[in-house]
């Protein structure tokens, strides 16, 4: 992260010469004060200059976008991360030509690096909202492939009125199961198990909103 320190008569005056020199506004910075500010003997003598040390904050994507770049440059994958927005979403797309490996066996390598990610920009502040990861659009035409076939199970359990067991799925896709059913008014969703056998179940809906996202 970038920082800078800088002096002045008073904490506010070091701030905003060093906001000048940045070049951002205060809500964009964080400041530690390191020196000064305290009056000479019995206020005789002038006040010490206060130096203070400006950081500049980065969004929690710039920061997960670095540390994903070492992660893969450990594992020795020949890999671009690309900070890509669509329809209101913004995520950190990974490009190559070994997406395969980093897909991993139904998309648990990929949903391995996301939690990894998010827990290390995540240490020690504020958690936010979640980043996301994608390569090759794997998570967008699984996202689609899963959401069709989850509404035709639910339209056979409308029919026959009996729940259905799905697969053990990763958390992310637990969670699109979970919000592609939350507003149907026929079915409800929970989640099953533990760890990798942990599964959903759509089951008929007796009443008010039950689903379960986790």
């Amino acid at each position: 992260m970038q920082s800078i320190e800088q002096t002045g008569k008073t904490e506010k005056e070091a701030v905003e010469l060093a906001l000048k020199e940045l070049g951002v506004s205060r809500d964009k910075v964080e400041v530690e004060v390191l020196s000064g500010g305290q009056a000479g003997l019995f206020g005789l003598l002038k006040p010490k200059e206060v130096e203070v040390r400006v950081t500049i904050i980065e969004d929690k994507l710039s920061q997960a976008k670095e540390w994903l770049e070492k992660i893969l440059g450990a594992m020795n994958l020949s890999a671009k991360v690309v900070r890509t927005s669509e329809e209101e979403r913004e995520y950190l797309d990974i490009q190559g030509e070994e997406s395969g490996i980093i897909i991993g066996k139904y998309g648990q390598c990929l949903e391995a690096l996301e939690t990894l990610v998010n827990a290390i920009v995540s240490k020690g502040g504020k958690v936010g909202r979640r980043v996301s990861l994608d390569t090759q659009g794997y998570r967008k035409r699984r996202e689609k492939a899963l959401i069709e076939r989850i509404l035709r199970i639910a339209e056979q359990v409308k029919k026959t009125g009996e729940e259905v067991d799905l697969e053990a799925m990763t958390s992310y896709e637990r969670r699109v199961v979970h919000l592609a059913l939350h507003d149907n008014p026929e079915v409800t969703t929970i989640s099953r198990g533990e760890g990798r056998e942990r599964r959903v179940v759509i089951s008929p809906r007796e009443g008010g909103d039950t689903s379960q996202i986790s």
